[in-house]
């Protein structure tokens, strides 16, 4: 005896939708990956010996601190420190302290930091934001987006 069309159709629908909810899995995991990934880039940067001691050259000495304004990547370079390409970064003297700020890049999350020669370092990831659920988008290798649309309740 053979299911019905009914039923194959049924089934067919029911595969349809877990193969949706498996690519949003695979897609949220991706995202969490890298932002496991910006964690660990802001530690390796947080142990960085040659940035602890660049830090500390800043703070002792305005001067220097306002050179390295200029340019900061030539300034960090210059000192055997080379900055990752996806980083912006700035040096300030504001009020007479020492302030970096710097921001990691991925395309869902931003590593946000700082550090101020007063109170001290500062740091947080923030999602992205995008229009409406262009979040579900994962890009293809053509250009174009698969959009992966939530589950319907009931």
């Amino acid at each position: 005896m053979a299911l019905s069309e009914e039923h194959l159709q049924q089934l067919g629908r029911l595969v349809e939708e877990h193969r949706r909810r498996a690519e949003q899995l695979r897609l949220a995991i991706g995202r969490m990956s890298r932002e496991v990934e910006l964690h660990e880039r802001l530690i390796v940067l947080a142990g960085n010996g040659r940035a602890i001691s660049i830090l500390a050259g800043l703070a002792a000495d305005l001067e220097e601190a306002r050179a390295a304004a200029v340019d900061p990547r030539a300034y960090a370079a210059e000192r055997g420190m080379a900055l990752p390409d996806d980083l912006d970064i700035q040096v300030a003297v504001e009020e007479g302290r020492v302030v970096v700020r710097g921001v990691l890049h991925d395309d869902f999350h931003s590593a946000v930091f700082s550090w101020d020669s007063d109170p001290g370092f500062q740091a947080r990831l923030t999602p992205r934001t995008f229009p409406d659920d262009a979040w579900l988008r994962e890009p293809q290798a053509d250009g174009a987006s698969l959009q992966i649309l939530p589950t319907s309740a009931g």
